[in-house]
Formats: structure tokens, C-alpha cells, sequence
């Protein structure tokens, strides 16, 4: 394993909701993603069968916790220019109501132009359980793994 001399990430808000609110929608938690760390994973192409393994083991991770009655769509979706995908993560999603952790509606070319020390923010949608929460945070980590092995070479 590689480990990272310095951190490339931060998870706000990984907690249950207070009492008196209602839990749904209320499990969500928010990662700030290092702009210098995105802007090496926007550079790491990656093939269509880098993304297929990817999907397999997310899938693989989603279904220890889901039933497969809902159906297990594709956990891991990355940016892609339209021809090929490269490494940065748009959002993760587990099964629920359109439940996910992304960065809606940032471009490739925002990002490019962000400050090196700024956060790519990822927010959630839609997340109504600790067991949600829990596997789209062990979806990024899993995503991280592999980006920041991929972008350290």
C-alpha cells in the first residue's frame, strides 16, 4: 500500500442526525478534495476496463450491504472529455432514492482553473441511513485508493 505524505481530503459532517429531526435525508456528509490532488486525476487517463473494475469491486462492496432487489446500478462514475474517462471521481451513489455523494455541475475546466490549495467540494443527495452513508464514505475511500496509487507513480 502507498500512503500519502500529506493529506489530499477532508469528510465534514460523518454523524447521525439529532434527535428531534427526522433522519431522512439527514445522514449526508460532505468530502473536500484537495484541487492539486483533482487536478492529477483529471490528467490520469484511465480505460474502459480501469472503469469496469472499478464498477465490479464498488458493486461488489454496495451488495455486503444492499439487496440486490433494488437493483445495484453502477457506484463509481468519473469525468470523462467524451472520448476517454481519466481518474477524478464525480460522484459516488448507492441504492435509495437517487441517494449519492458527487460534485454536481463542476467542469473539467473549472477545476483546471482552481488554486492548487483550494477543495473540490462533494456534497450529498438523498442519504436516509447510517448503512447509505456508510458504504458511499467506503466508496470514496475505495476510489481514493486507487486514484492516489494511480497518480503517485
Amino acid at each position: 500500500m502507498i500512503y500519502p505524505r500529506e493529506a489530499n481530503y477532508v469528510i465534514c459532517g460523518f454523524s447521525a442526525p439529532f434527535k428531534e429531526h427526522s433522519p431522512m435525508g439527514m445522514w449526508g456528509f460532505s468530502i473536500g478534495l484537495k484541487a492539486s490532488f483533482a487536478k492529477k486525476c483529471l490528467e490520469r487517463k484511465i480505460t474502459q476496463e480501469n472503469v469496469d473494475n472499478m464498477t465490479n469491486m464498488g458493486k461488489e462492496l454496495v451488495a455486503r450491504t444492499f439487496s440486490d432487489k433494488y437493483g445495484i446500478r453502477d457506484p463509481h462514475h468519473f469525468f470523462e472529455d467524451g472520448k476517454e474517462y481519466n481518474m477524478l471521481l464525480k460522484w459516488v451513489t448507492v441504492p435509495g432514492n437517487a441517494c449519492d455523494v458527487g460534485n454536481a455541475g463542476v467542469t473539467m475546466k473549472q477545476i483546471m482553473k482552481m488554486k492548487d490549495e483550494d477543495m473540490l467540494e462533494y456534497h450529498p443527495h438523498n442519504v436516509d441511513s447510517m448503512s447509505q452513508a456508510t458504504v458511499l464514505l467506503s466508496l470514496f475511500l475505495q476510489w481514493y485508493s486507487f486514484a492516489y496509487a494511480l497518480t503517485s507513480k
